[in-house]
């Protein structure tokens, strides 16, 4: 049968608690430290990814706001350079319909100059005929 010695119950229990002294020395400390020390890193691994997604977004949104100040700032360069080249056609029509009404009033002063002297011809003219006219019906009244 199974005797019980109470020697061999002391020393199970005091062999039992030099393992335990050990294994708490050896191992359970050592994987409680590494444990917590990889606990650190993955927060601080975390903490860095939650920085840089937060730089990456307000990458982005400084990205976006670059992107439309550009974008307006174009706009009002096309909208300007429109405008110049509005004002420059402009002027240049002008001038060229200016340059076109002087053409018109010099044309039209020579051709009333043109005119007067026709008129003139005309009317010198008009003066030989009537007094070839007149000087040939008198010669023709005389000859009858």
């Amino acid at each position: 049968m199974i005797e019980i010695q109470p020697s061999l119950i002391v020393w199970t229990v005091i062999c039992f608690f030099i393992l335990m002294l050990t294994l708490d020395k050896l191992l359970l400390k050592p994987i409680l430290k590494l444990m917590d020390d990889r606990q650190k890193k993955i927060d601080f691994a975390e903490l860095k990814k939650n920085k840089l997604e937060e730089s990456i977004k307000l990458n982005e949104e400084q990205k976006q706001k670059f992107i439309s100040d550009m974008t307006q700032k174009l706009q009002k360069e096309k909208e300007e350079a429109k405008q110049r080249m509005i004002t420059e056609w402009e002027r240049r029509l002008s001038e060229t319909s200016d340059m076109k009404q002087k053409n018109i009033d010099e044309y039209r002063s020579k051709l009333e100059n043109e005119k007067k002297v026709i008129s003139t011809e005309i009317d010198s003219r008009t003066d030989e005929l009537a007094e070839k006219f007149v000087t040939g019906f008198l010669s023709l009244a005389d000859k009858i």
